[in-house]
C-alpha cells in the first residue's frame, strides 16, 4: 500500500512539475513562433483600401511596375430597393445581361463584391447614379507598363496588393505603402483594445523615395527576350533562358526566359510560366562544369595547361561501364589539358577528375559557389543537388567530371564562371541596386577562389574554345572581339529509364572581351528538337547574338575593333612563388603579386618584409623587385596599385 501511494504521489508531482515547466516555457521564456502567431491574431492595420506600392524601376529609372488608381464596386443586397434598375445600370456600365446582375444582387449575403479594380471612369459612372445599396470606393491596382518584360523577375501581386512571386514577393515589405495607418491591437473577442503609433510608409511625394531600383537594364532585357523568342521558334525547344551579368560586380543586367507571361493578366497564363527557372530549377550542366574542375586542378598545381593526358582512344572502361567521347570521331591517343577544354573531351575530363580525387572535386564545387544559394534577393531560390561524397564511386566521379550526376541552378553555373573572367574572384550575383551602391572597389561582396595566374591560364584556354579552328565554341565568336567560353550538352535523366537520347540541355557560358571582360553571359536551351542539339550548335549562336548586341547597347565595345587574331598556343607564366628562405645565403625569393588587392599583397608580404612602399589603391599593376628576384627581408619593396577601368 505504501509503495502504491508513493507511486501516486510521484505521478502527481511529476504532472504538476510538467505543468509548471510548460507555463514557464510559454509565459516567461522567449518563443518567436508564438509571438508571431499572437501578432497575426491581435495586431492589424486599419486598412481602408488596397495599399499603394512603391514603383519598381530599372537601373536607369525606367518604370517596370507602378501603382495606379482604380475603382472597386461592392453592394449590400438587402439595402438595394430597386434591383431591376440597379441590374440595368450595372449591365450598361460593366457589361453582362441585366438578368445576370439581377441574380448577383439577389444574394442572401450581407456583402458582395460587384467588380474589383475597374477604371475610374466606370466607377464614376456608377457612383453618379447614387444607387441605394451599391457603393464605389477608390483602390490601387498594380500595372506593368512593359507587359511581359522581365515577368519572372518582377513577379506580380494579387488583387489585394500583396506580392505573389518575384521581386513583388521577396521585397513585399519594402514595396508596401500604408497611408498613415495606425497599428491596432485587438482582444480575444476582436474588439479594439489599443491603438499604437502609425506605421511607417513609403511616401511617393518624397524625392528621396523614388522606388525600388533593380540592376536590370530594360533595353538589354528586351533584346535578350526577343533573341530567346527567336531561338524558341527556331529550335522548337521546351524553354530558353539567358542571363547577362557584370563579372566584376555581379550586377544582373538581364535575366530572361521563354515562354513568359504578362503579369497584367497573370490569371490568363499557365502557372508554370510564373516560375523563375534561373533560381528555382536545377539542370545538369554538362561540359560547362569541365572548366570549373580544370581551373581547380591548375590552381592546386596538379596539372599545367600543357600537361599531357591519356585519351584512351575515345573509350575508357571503369568497372563494368564504358565511357565514350560525345563525338565518335574524337579518338584521342593523348591530349593536353587545354585540348580537353577546347575539344570538350569527356575522357580527358575523367582524367582531370581522377587527378583531383573525390575530395578535390567536391572542394572545387564548394569553392566556386555551386553548393550554396546565391542569395540574389529573389523568392524561390533553391540550391544545387549533390549526393553525399561517401557515395561517389569511381563511376559517379567520372559522370560528375563532364557534368552529369549533379545538378545546379543556371544562376549558380553562370556565377561560377565569374572567377575565370575577372581574375579569380567569386562574385555574388545581385538584382537590387542598393546592394551594389553600398559597396566600392575595395569592399566588394567577393572572395578569391583562384589566383590571377590560374585565371589567366583558364582565360586563354577558354578563348581557344572559340578561336581555334577545331574549338567546340566557334559559333559564339563575335567579329573583332576575343570571346572566352565553354559549351555544354547534357542528356536529361528520366526516372526509371536513366540517361536517354532525345532530351538535352544545351548551353554556353562565356565572357567578352577576353582582355578585360565587360559581360558574362549564360544561355541554356531546354530540349531543342530536331537533328541538332549540341550546345555548340544551339546555345552558342544565341550567345553570339546576345553578346554582340549587348556590347553595342551598353557601349562597352573595345575602342579599337581589331580583327580577331588566330589562336596561338601560349607559354604560360611561371607560378607565383611564396616568399621562402634560401638556406645558402639567407635571402628570400620575390613572389608574383600581379593582380592582387592591397589586402592580399600585405597578407603575402606583411609578416616577412618590413620595408614596404605602397602607392595607389585597387589591384597591383607593378612591383619592384621583379618576381623571382633574390632579396633580403629588410630590402625596400615598391608596390603600385590601380583600380580596374
Amino acid at each position: 500500500m505504501r509503495f502504491r501511494l508513493g507511486l501516486v504521489y510521484f505521478g502527481i508531482v511529476l504532472f504538476l512539475g510538467f505543468i509548471c515547466f510548460r507555463l514557464v516555457q510559454l509565459q516567461v521564456l522567449g518563443n518567436e513562433q508564438l509571438r508571431k502567431l499572437a501578432s497575426r491574431q491581435y495586431d492589424s492595420a486599419h486598412r481602408r483600401e488596397t495599399p499603394q506600392r512603391a514603383a519598381i524601376l530599372d537601373r536607369n529609372g525606367k518604370e517596370l511596375a507602378v501603382s495606379m488608381r482604380a475603382a472597386s464596386i461592392f453592394a449590400h443586397p438587402k439595402a438595394i430597393k430597386n434591383k431591376a434598375y440597379a441590374a440595368s445600370v450595372l449591365s450598361s456600365s460593366l457589361g453582362g445581361t441585366p438578368l445576370y446582375w439581377k441574380k448577383v444582387l439577389a444574394s442572401k449575403k450581407p456583402f458582395i463584391w460587384i467588380r474589383r479594380q475597374v477604371s475610374d471612369q466606370k466607377g464614376k459612372q456608377i457612383a453618379q447614379k447614387k444607387l441605394a445599396g451599391i457603393y464605389v470606393r477608390g483602390e490601387n491596382t498594380r500595372v506593368y507598363p512593359n507587359g511581359s518584360l522581365a515577368a519572372q523577375v518582377l513577379g506580380f501581386t494579387d488583387i489585394d496588393g500583396k506580392g505573389i512571386s518575384g521581386v513583388e514577393f521577396s521585397q513585399n515589405r519594402e514595396l508596401l505603402y500604408s497611408p498613415n495607418e495606425p497599428l491596432i491591437q485587438r482582444d480575444g473577442k476582436g474588439q479594439t483594445s489599443y491603438i499604437g503609433e502609425k506605421l511607417k510608409y513609403w511616401d511617393p511625394e518624397n524625392p528621396e523615395q523614388t522606388g525600388l531600383h533593380l540592376t536590370i537594364d530594360t533595353t538589354v532585357q528586351y533584346m535578350v527576350e526577343e533573341e530567346l523568342k527567336q531561338a524558341l521558334t527556331r529550335t522548337k525547344a521546351k524553354g530558353a533562358m539567358a542571363l547577362v551579368m557584370d563579372p566584376y560586380t555581379g550586377e544582373v543586367l538581364a535575366m530572361g526566359q521563354q515562354p513568359s507571361f504578362d503579369p497584367n493578366h497573370a490569371a490568363q497564363s499557365s502557372s508554370s510560366h510564373f516560375v523563375n527557372r534561373f533560381i528555382s530549377h536545377r539542370y545538369e550542366p554538362g561540359s560547362t562544369l569541365k572548366a570549373i574542375l580544370t581551373a581547380s586542378a591548375l590552381e592546386r598545381g596538379l596539372l599545367k595547361p600543357d600537361s599531357v593526358l591519356d585519351g584512351h582512344m575515345g573509350r575508357y572502361k571503369i568497372g563494368n561501364k564504358v565511357f565514350r567521347e560525345a563525338e565518335a570521331k574524337h579518338q584521342f591517343k593523348t591530349l593536353t589539358v587545354a585540348e580537353v577544354i577546347r575539344y570538350s573531351s569527356n575522357i580527358g575530363a575523367i582524367e582531370i577528375a581522377h587527378k583531383l580525387g573525390a575530395k578535390g572535386v567536391r572542394s572545387a564545387l564548394d569553392n566556386f559557389g555551386l553548393a550554396d544559394k546565391t542569395n540574389i534577393g529573389l523568392s524561390g531560390e533553391i540550391v544545387g543537388s549533390l549526393r553525399s561524397q561517401s557515395k561517389w564511386t569511381p563511376i559517379v566521379l567520372a559522370n560528375i567530371s563532364f557534368g552529369q550526376g549533379v545538378a545546379f541552378t543556371p544562376l549558380q553555373m553562370v556565377a561560377a564562371f565569374a572567377p575565370l573572367a575577372n581574375g579569380g574572384y567569386y562574385v555574388r550575383p545581385k538584382i537590387l541596386m542598393r546592394e551594389v551602391s553600398a559597396v566600392n572597389r575595395d569592399n566588394l561582396d567577393i572572395r578569391r577562389v583562384i589566383s590571377p595566374r590560374t585565371a589567366q591560364q583558364m582565360k586563354e584556354i577558354l578563348v581557344s574554345v572559340t578561336e581555334s579552328e577545331k574549338g567546340s565554341g566557334r559559333a559564339a565568336r563575335v567579329p573583332g572581339i576575343r570571346v572566352g567560353g565553354k559549351t555544354g550538352t547534357a542528356q536529361k535523366y528520366a526516372h526509371g529509364q536513366g540517361y536517354t537520347g532525345g532530351r538535352y540541355y544545351s548551353s554556353f557560358i562565356g565572357f567578352l572581351p577576353a582582355e578585360q571582360p565587360q559581360l558574362l553571359i549564360g544561355v541554356v536551351i531546354d530540349e531543342p528538337q530536331g537533328t541538332y542539339y549540341y550546345g555548340s550548335q544551339i546555345a552558342a549562336p544565341v550567345f553570339q547574338k546576345i553578346a554582340q548586341k549587348a556590347l553595342q547597347i551598353l557601349d562597352r565595345s573595345p575602342k579599337q575593333m581589331a580583327k580577331s587574331p588566330p589562336y596561338v598556343e601560349q607559354r604560360f607564366s611561371a607560378p607565383a612563388v611564396p616568399p621562402k628562405v634560401d638556406k645558402s645565403d639567407g635571402k628570400w625569393v620575390m613572389p608574383t603579386l600581379q593582380g592582387l588587392s592591397v589586402r592580399e599583397a600585405l597578407k603575402v608580404l606583411g609578416k616577412d618584409f618590413s620595408n614596404l612602399e605602397l602607392s595607389g589603391h585597387g589591384f597591383l599593376v607593378a612591383q619592384n623587385p621583379k618576381p623571382g628576384a633574390a632579396i633580403h627581408s629588410r630590402a625596400p619593396i615598391q608596390l603600385e596599385f590601380a583600380p580596374r577601368e
